[in-house]
Parts: structure tokens; C-alpha cells; sequence
């Protein structure tokens, strides 16, 4: 079954719930964030165009999608939809130049915001509850690790890890 939306040169799943997709389609302006209800015919541009200049949704469950987007107003931003590109919420905290959305479950979103000037000076791991004033840094106090990330949510709870190296993935 081919999920490459319709008008799009290309496409790319990030996850999915609910026998739907999340991911994010190739279209002439730039990447933008996709619902995909079960087929390519089901889509739903999540893509606020007005705010990004690109996006992509890289989580999902029954009722919220989660990714990120290249903000107009500089550095890329955790978002979390609502099945519409309406229903984009920011949920950069303050103090950050960059965040993401990795995982949704139930009202709860996880990822990670960093600080970077030439180079990354703190990568903490996140969670927000539907906006970035609601967010809780869940970095570890004390630890000799200058880097974390939240990698899903479930129930309350986050799974992630935490690194010496602001890549740890590559």
C-alpha cells in the first residue's frame, strides 16, 4: 500500500497509531507534516505555513500528532496537533533556541530543547502538556551528563537517556 500523499514527490513515516500514519510529504515549498488516515487518499496537511517554513510530525496516538517545524522566527520548534494544521501549538519553552517533539501519549508530550550558538551548550530532555508554559525539564540534577532526551511517554511516564556527547545518535 502505497502512503506517498497525493501531489507529493516523495514521503517518510515517522510512526503510528490507530491504523494511522504521521510523517511528512515532499511538496514544492519544503517538507511538510502529515496525518495519514490509513491510505494516501486520507491525508491531512498538518503544515501551518503562516509560522514554518517546514515541519514534520514524528509521534502520533489516538487523538495528537507530534514533531517540529522550521519557526519564521528562527531555530526549529516542538509542535503537537490535533488532527488539523489549526491546531498547531508551539511548545518551545523559553530559554531555548531549538526543540522537538518525540512521543505523545494521552495529553503528554516528550522530547528535547537545546541551546545552541555555534555549537550545543545544553540538550535537555522535556515534557510539556499541551503547551510550552506547562513544560517540566526532566534533565537529571547533578548528573555529570550535559545532554538528555526524552524519546516517549507513556501514562505519566518518559523514557529517554542521557549522554556525554550532544549526538549520541550520530
Amino acid at each position: 500500500n502505497d502512503l506517498t500523499p497525493v501531489g507529493s514527490s516523495s514521503g517518510k513515516l515517522n510512526g503510528t497509531s490507530g491504523g494511522r500514519q504521521v510523517g511528512a510529504s515532499q511538496t514544492p515549498g519544503g517538507p511538510h507534516a502529515v496525518l495519514i488516515n490509513g491510505n494516501a487518499l486520507g491525508v491531512v496537511d498538518l503544515h501551518n505555513n503562516n509560522s514554518y517554513y517546514y515541519s514534520m510530525a514524528m509521534c502520533g496516538d489516538d487523538s495528537q500528532q507530534g514533531g517540529w517545524g522550521y519557526s519564521r522566527s528562527g531555530g526549529i520548534h516542538a509542535l503537537v496537533w490535533s488532527g488539523s494544521s489549526n491546531s498547531c501549538v508551539d511548545l518551545n519553552p523559553s530559554g531555548y533556541n531549538f526543540s522537538y517533539c518525540l512521543g505523545v501519549h494521552k495529553g503528554e508530550q516528550c522530547g528535547y530543547a537545546q541551546n545552541q550558538s555555534y555549537f550545543i551548550t545544553a540538550s535537555h530532555a522535556m515534557s510539556w502538556h499541551g503547551s510550552a508554559t506547562g513544560c517540566v525539564d526532566l534533565h537529571p540534577v547533578g548528573w555529570p551528563y550535559g545532554y538528555s532526551r526524552a524519546t516517549g511517554c507513556h501514562d505519566g511516564e518518559e523514557v529517554g537517556y542521557v549522554s556525554t556527547l550532544a549526538y549520541p545518535d550520530g
